[in-house]
């Protein structure tokens, strides 16, 4: 499912992903406890409200590509060293109960 909010002026629009999943024919996996939300500003504004409350809360940013990442969940032959970090903290994430 997607949110879609924006601000009044749409300088700023926000998006939330949830429940998301990816396919490839045979092998599917879902990514139910996982929540991807992405900020998009017309020009980089780092007082943004939604920003500042990600940084109260202690939630870091973290830059990936949704694509990649289904990719490497659903191919064993896929080398990942480069999105190993990443991948290690997805994965950290999704076990945290």
């Amino acid at each position: 499912m997607r949110i879609t909010l924006t601000d009044n002026n749409f300088n700023e629009r926000l998006t939330i992903d949830t429940d998301l999943s990816v396919l490839n024919g045979t092998t599917s996996k879902i990514f139910d406890q996982l929540v991807i939300s992405e900020i998009k500003q017309k020009k980089y504004n780092p007082k943004s409200a939604f920003i500042q409350i990600l940084r109260d809360l202690n939630i870091q940013e973290m830059r990936f590509s949704k694509y990649c990442m289904g990719v490497l969940h659903l191919n064993d032959n896929v080398k990942y060293n480069r999105f190993k970090p990443r991948l290690l903290k997805i994965n950290k994430i999704l076990t945290q109960t």
